[in-house]
């Protein structure tokens, strides 16, 4: 089924690059002119450890919001001090040598394995140059000869230090909980970044065990747990998208919550069918990509399979809640166009 969100705000034309920047990191820009900085092989074991992004920041000047609620040009920068690393059954995936390349002109950063205990671990980290966000695929298989019990910790740690604050989650309130699908964290002092971190969605086999903040702090972890059975090989994919200003990071998470087809690409048919906390892939085994399917009440589950889920049901913001958002929106855009705050 081919989903799209209508009212996302889209500010820059796309561009993209791969290069090489300190030591054990590479860069990678999306569409919206922010450019991820994916560690290598690092000995971190933190939220900065192998395949974590060590920082975003914007690469020219977006429109941002300040302090007192006015607009102004600026370009953010420190949006993560290490986001996006993980631990698995109490290890680190760390320090595992250069990564290689692959998909759409180098965007897919592949990371080497690493096993531990009888699960060996793989990442692979994508930044798109046609859309706004950075994806991880942590990819573990149970090499062993009975079923396992997985614990994964992601950690992720904002660069809006003591003045970071959860900005807006799925279910509508400020209040972050493991029922939630994504959250928007960020500062309200001037203009900084917001992020949207997007980890589970309708359907899925396993949702968050635990989801971890407090305002003013700068650490969002959030765990999952699951068996796996011998043999076999799941994937958890997980998002964040840099935005300038909340309600903008509001909207793509909106977007982002669909499973839009931007953020399935440089993924394989396998891949696909080996996510665990979203459902994507082909649902009713015709063949026929639920990406081209019908799904008339846009819940993310196409007709043929209504009902067939027992997965995590998203928890998502009620209409009073939107209506205020929109309402917000508007409002932003009547300001920007009439040149004052908000």
């Amino acid at each position: 089924m081919k989903r799209t969100f209508g009212i996302g705000l889209f500010l820059c034309f796309a561009v993209s690059a791969t290069a090489f920047g300190a030591a054990g990191s590479v860069s990678l820009i999306d569409e919206s002119f922010v450019e991820y900085f994916i560690n290598t092989s690092v000995t971190f074991t933190s939220s900065s450890a192998s395949a974590a992004a060590s920082d975003a920041s914007y690469t020219q000047s977006v429109l941002c919001t300040t302090t007192s609620g006015d607009t102004t040009s600026s370009t953010p920068s420190d949006a993560f001090d290490g986001y996006g690393g993980v631990r698995i059954n109490g290890a680190a995936y760390t320090d595992n040598g250069a990564p290689t390349f692959e998909c759409n002109n180098d965007r897919s950063v592949v990371f080497a394995f690493q096993d531990i205990g009888n699960l060996r671990v793989t990442r692979k980290v994508f930044v798109p140059e046609d859309d706004a966000f950075i994806r991880w695929l942590t990819i573990i298989e149970n090499r062993g000869d009975s079923t396992e019990t997985v614990n994964v910790i992601f950690l992720n740690n904002f660069g809006a230090d003591g003045d970071t604050q959860m900005m807006a989650t799925s279910d509508g309130d400020a209040f972050a909980e493991a029922s939630d699908c994504w959250v928007v964290c960020g500062s309200f002092a001037g203009p900084e970044t917001r992020i949207v971190s997007l980890f589970a969605g309708d359907g899925a086999a396993v949702s968050p065990t635990d989801l971890d903040f407090v305002n003013y702090f700068d650490i969002l972890n959030y765990r999952f747990q699951f068996e796996l059975s011998a043999g076999r090989t799941v994937i958890l994919m997980t998002f964040a998208s840099v935005q300038s200003t909340k309600f903008e990071a509001i909207l793509k998470a909106l977007e982002m919550k669909e499973v839009t087809e931007t953020m399935l690409d440089c993924m394989s048919d396998d891949e696909l069918a080996q996510v665990i906390n979203f459902f994507v892939g082909d649902c009713n085994s015709n063949g026929v990509p639920d990406f081209d399917e019908a799904d008339s009440d846009e819940d993310g589950i196409i007709d043929d399979c209504e009902g067939l889920l027992p997965g995590f049901p998203c928890a998502v913001m009620g209409g009073a809640p939107l209506l205020m958002m929109f309402g917000g929106y508007l409002f932003v855009l009547f300001a920007r166009r009439r040149r004052i705050g908000w």
